[in-house]
């Protein structure tokens, strides 16, 4: 799981400092709402 988390997080570092291009910006919208929709199906999961 740390692994999983560090990667996400060194591919998200790599947006941000690209978030001036087109691409990268519609990358860090995709993961926003990916992670989103992730994060609300957990919370389903536990019966929130």
């Amino acid at each position: 799981m740390l692994l999983k988390s560090g990667l996400i997080s060194l591919a998200l570092v790599v947006l941000c400092v690209h978030k001036n291009f087109h691409l990268a910006r519609l990358g860090l919208w995709v993961a926003a709402i990916a992670y989103t929709l992730l994060f609300a199906y957990h919370l389903s999961l536990f019966g929130v």
